[in-house]
């Protein structure tokens, strides 16, 4: 009897999670990422379904030690940070399923800074490490759906000016 349960409740959470990742929507396509004068202006090609999207900023620091391992390769030292950012979130007065965002660069700034302090935390000077910035955009289906493992477009590397 309990052998049964099991089975079913196996068979219950695999139709759960079948039905979960049909339901996903694709990762958006077309992304463009622009530095202006005082946002950073994201635009990618709509996705059907999409009632709202959230946009990933990463800055990635990347710093040799000046040091090999045994194989001779060079030891790095990469430190992470990340924000996200909604449509839901705007104040231009636009959509939340619009496939555009203005991110204000003051944001893009502060997640520069955490990274700085970040590195500072290790002893590192942000001047000697290599620094990328890099937008991925997803889109999400609103409110109210639970846990959306929607996948990410590409990456769009940008350099504030």
């Amino acid at each position: 009897m309990k052998l049964r349960n099991v089975v079913l409740a196996l068979a219950a959470v695999s139709l759960l999670a079948v039905t979960a990742f049909a339901a996903q929507l694709p990762k958006p396509t077309g992304l463009v990422v622009n530095v202006g004068a005082e946002n950073l202006e994201c635009d990618w090609g709509p996705v059907a379904d999409a009632a709202k999207y959230s946009v990933d900023i990463t800055a990635t620091a990347t710093y040799d030690t000046g040091e090999v391992d045994g194989d001779s390769e060079a030891i790095l030292i990469e430190v992470e940070v990340q924000a996200s950012f909604g449509t839901s979130d705007r104040t231009d007065g636009l959509s939340m399923g619009d496939p555009s965002l203005d991110i204000p660069l003051s944001d893009i700034e502060a997640l520069v800074g955490d990274l700085e302090y970040e590195l500072g935390l290790l002893g590192i000077d942000i001047e000697d490490a290599d620094v990328v910035l890099t937008a991925k955009v997803k889109a999400l289906k609103g409110n109210g759906q639970g846990k959306q493992n929607n996948p990410f477009s590409d990456e769009v590397p940008f350099v504030l000016l």
